[in-house]
């Protein structure tokens, strides 16, 4: 056998594990399978399909106690923003829509129509991870976990295996949503946990903002629809964003 003429084995025998995946812009034609495909391959190179080792992922747990506070941001466009300004708010506005009433967009961890409630450990971190300008409207609230909660997080500095995952989920790429969701779905999520935290795609770590001063902390939780009812709102409003980058409640 010629190994030349099968370059992946080729390559693979020769020089050992495959390469890494890019994830800086998405390429059509490997599509979402073959993303999909490759990182298995880097991950488990020896592993079949219908095989999986979960001792190759060194992934972290991070507990948030009962009462901890995160924010929320939903922007709001023109034509929401009229019907918000004739109505008062309700509690369901600031949580993902109901199916019944709007199909939710596909988001990092959500297929389209897939409820994930998306927080943030810092209001500014929550407004700059939804792309808010100034001279947006948008829904600003705080929630509280209702009990202690579990999210898995994937260090970028563990090994070559989380750093991999993790330059998957902060891609700024929006066609790869739906491979960060199924990799997400098939590899970092448990019935045991709420979800996944993750670092701010959008906001470097000790950031410092000429508004709001350093960025206490650049995390972000994405809490899977069944575990929901762990987290209440405790308050809300219909802001605009200033020109120095500050909600201005209307």
């Amino acid at each position: 056998m010629d190994l030349r003429k099968t370059p992946s084995l080729y390559f693979e025998l020769k020089f050992g594990s495959p390469p890494a995946p890019k994830f800086e812009k998405f390429d059509p034609t490997i599509g979402v399978d073959g993303y999909c495909a490759a990182i298995r391959k880097y991950l488990i190179p020896d592993s079949m399909p219908d095989t999986f080792s979960s001792g190759v992922l060194p992934l972290e747990l991070r507990t948030y106690c009962k009462g901890s506070i995160f924010s929320r941001v939903r922007r709001v466009r023109d034509e929401k923003l009229r019907t918000l300004l004739k109505n008062p708010l309700t509690v369901s506005d600031f949580f993902p829509p109901e199916g019944e009433v709007a199909q939710t967009r596909i988001g990092r961890f959500n297929a389209a129509g897939e409820r994930t409630l998306y927080l943030a450990d810092h209001a500014f971190v929550a407004l700059k991870e939804c792309g808010i300008e100034p001279g947006e409207h948008f829904l600003y609230s705080y929630f509280i976990l209702k009990t202690d909660t579990h999210f898995i997080y994937t260090p970028p500095n563990t090994s070559k295996y989380t750093k991999l995952i993790n330059s998957l989920l902060k891609s700024k790429d929006e066609n790869f949503y739906p491979v960060i969701t199924r990799i997400y779905n098939e590899y970092l999520k448990y019935d045991a946990h709420h979800g996944i935290a993750y670092d701010s795609v959008r906001v470097m770590e000790k950031h410092n903002d000429a508004t709001w001063g350093e960025i206490s902390s650049i995390t972000n939780l994405a809490m899977d629809e069944e575990k929901l009812p762990a987290a209440y709102l405790q308050v809300g409003w219909l802001a605009r964003c200033d020109e120095h980058y500050r909600p201005y409640h209307l």
